[in-house]
């Protein structure tokens, strides 16, 4: 989460995302800024939605881990 906000995200590990009225609603629902669509290879952003392959979601969570880990 970012500022205790949830960050909803979804995973279509494909090679056409389709999109996603679960995840859309899910954010109107709670009233999220935007939401993280983790896919096989595509990077972009569409509307308030991020789309991130699954190899940069995991880079960029080890890397988040070990700065936190190193402040603390």
């Amino acid at each position: 989460n970012i500022n205790q906000k949830l960050i909803p995200a979804e995973v279509k590990y494909r090679n056409e995302v389709p999109k996603s009225k679960a995840l859309i609603k899910f954010m109107e629902d709670n009233s999220s800024e935007f939401g993280m669509m983790i896919t096989k290879d595509l990077l972009k952003t569409e509307g308030n939605i991020l789309y991130i392959p699954a190899w940069l979601f995991l880079l960029a969570d080890v890397h988040l881990n070990n700065k936190l880990t190193s402040i603390v």
